[in-house]
Order: structure tokens, then sequence, then C-alpha cells
């Protein structure tokens, strides 16, 4: 269970209603919080059995080995090159490691 913070942006509301859309997180909100509410969410999360996960193989997790591999096709082949990969990796295509 998430319970995004208010502010001062609304990324963290953003991205828990993404990931709760999707079934990955049960999400509160600040403004819906009473003891009794938390209380019942908990136990109804941990009386869950089954798993409303979708779209599980279209979470990309790969974020950190992109940039890097990026960040080291701007090293060696300058902007051009990376902005190449980046265009590549847009499509879905494979990113070149060297």
């Amino acid at each position: 269970m998430v319970i995004p913070r208010e502010g001062p942006r609304a990324e963290q509301k953003m991205r828990s209603r993404m990931f709760a859309d999707r079934g990955l997180i049960d999400v509160l909100y600040p403004k819906e919080l009473s003891p009794a509410k938390v209380a019942a969410r908990v136990v109804a999360n941990l009386e869950q059995t089954d798993s409303s996960v979708q779209d599980q193989a279209r979470i990309d997790t790969g974020g950190a080995s992109y940039v890097a591999r990026l960040f080291a096709a701007r090293m060696r082949y300058g902007a051009r090159r990376a902005h190449a990969v980046a265009s590549a990796a847009a499509q879905g295509l494979a990113l070149p490691l060297a």
C-alpha cells in the first residue's frame, strides 16, 4: 500500500495512480486517511490471495542500464551517436553495448 504525499509536486500522485491502474500497488490518498481505513486496507491486502497485476511484461525496469549505455555512447561517439542510440531504444530496438 502506498500513501503518496500531497506536494510540492504531483509526481508521487501520478506515479502511484499509474502503478495502481496496473494492479501493482494499492493507493490510499492522504485526504482519505483514517486509522480505520488504513487498518482495513492493510488487512484486505494481506488477505488477498490472487494477483491482479496487469501488463507486467511491459514494465521497463532497465532504466539505469539504458542511461549507462546512452552515456557511454555519448562519451565514445559524441552527441550524434548518442541520439541514434536513444532513437533505437525508443523504437524498441536493442541498444549496442559497445
